[in-house]
């Protein structure tokens, strides 16, 4: 009688431990959802334009942007600055390059 006692009590340890890895696996995955959701690429907010911009809205706010984030613009400042303002510019342009295409 001992014995099973001991041993329905490590059968409900095993299971309250299998449970919590369980719900901690599906916290993690709701958890990279929401984050990954939020990163999401919107390429109006990019650019700073309000869906339903019109094309000269558009190219207009693409130049703004690249003359802000031109990588030859920071290129006396670093390597490091120069790959952010590439990848920064690569951005904008397909920002700019997904608008058009619903334009």
């Amino acid at each position: 009688m001992r014995q099973n006692d001991e041993f329905i009590r490590r059968m409900a340890r095993e299971e309250n431990k299998r449970r919590e890895e369980e719900r901690r696996r599906q916290e993690q995955e709701q958890k990279a959802k929401s984050e990954s959701a939020s990163k999401t690429f919107d390429p109006y907010e990019v650019l700073g334009v309000k869906r339903g911009c019109i094309k000269a809205e558009a190219r207009k706010a693409y130049l703004k942007k690249m003359h802000e984030y031109h990588p030859d613009k920071v290129e006396h400042l670093g390597a490091e600055l120069k790959e952010l303002a590439q990848k920064k510019a690569k951005e904008i342009t397909a920002a700019r390059e997904q608008i058009q295409k619903h334009l």
